[in-house]
């Protein structure tokens, strides 16, 4: 009898107990045995106030470790916005209008220059522009020998890694600009956006419009997948950047947004 009442006392404690959380990890330490997602936390919606009020298309962004940087395209321009944030408390710093950076699809930022690198993409897909954070203004533009979607750079490696225009290959460049290797991608099949990177891996957010979903691509630097994480949002994902272990995603959502993101482990 008492066996048999530990016995029921034991399944309904089993039963009452809460589910084991997933694990948070940090984005640089994920594997390509283990499934992930990625939960976000909003920071920032805005876009351009009048006169200017169509540069409302989030496209690239980045990140000097103070201070995050936004580019809004105009449809009516086809021109972008440049926003410059205070990341300590999300505060407008500054804003500029009308650069003629295109589409203005991904961005970086580079320290030993102290500039932001900015790939135009459509329709000057073989065209980059360098801006000054403090001004915000363009101080140089270059024409590369390959046509690109995306930018991120590595400081490590004083490289940088370019999604290549006309599907998902990427390429790294040196601190020149010049083609160092290519690499062939693991095509999802989805819409290519931005790009970003660190000393352990490269990461391209995308957007998998008949599905609504979004995902970040995973390669380490010697060309392999690792991993494609799932973002729990509907909105339509755009670029990504990091300071230190944190991650920052922007997205078009209307307006443009910019959230926080966790990684998760799924053990659940």
């Amino acid at each position: 009898m008492m066996k048999k009442l530990l016995c029921t006392l034991l399944a309904i404690l089993l039963l009452a107990a809460p589910a084991l959380a997933n694990e948070t990890v940090r984005l640089s330490d994920v594997n390509s045995e283990d499934t992930y997602r990625i939960t976000l936390t909003r920071k920032a919606k805005f876009a351009g106030e009048e006169p200017n009020d169509h540069y409302t298309v989030q496209q690239g962004s980045a990140t000097d470790g103070t201070y995050a940087y936004f580019l809004l395209e105009s449809k009516d321009t086809f021109q972008c916005a440049l926003f410059k944030f205070d990341m300590a408390d999300w505060t407008l710093v500054d804003v500029v209008y009308h650069l003629p950076v295109d589409h203005g699809n991904d961005m970086t930022y580079n320290p030993n220059t102290n500039q932001l690198v900015v790939v135009h993409n459509r329709p000057n897909r073989d065209t980059i522009s360098f801006i000054d954070p403090e001004t915000l203004e363009i101080v140089g533009t270059h024409k590369l020998t390959v046509e690109v979607f995306s930018i991120a750079y590595s400081q490590t490696r004083n490289q940088y890694v370019v999604g290549l225009s006309g599907g998902q290959d990427f390429a790294f460049l040196d601190a020149e600009f010049n083609v160092v290797e290519t690499h062939l991608a693991n095509n999802t099949g989805y819409t290519t956006q931005g790009a970003d990177c660190d000393d352990a891996y490269i990461y391209f957010p995308q957007w998998d419009q008949p599905g609504a979903s979004n995902y970040v691509i995973v390669y380490d630097w010697e060309g392999n997948f690792v991993n494609q994480i799932k973002i729990k949002d509907l909105n339509e994902v755009e670029s990504m950047f990091h300071v230190g272990d944190r991650v920052f995603i922007a997205y078009h959502a209307g307006r443009a947004t910019v959230y926080e993101a966790k990684v998760e482990k799924i053990t659940e």
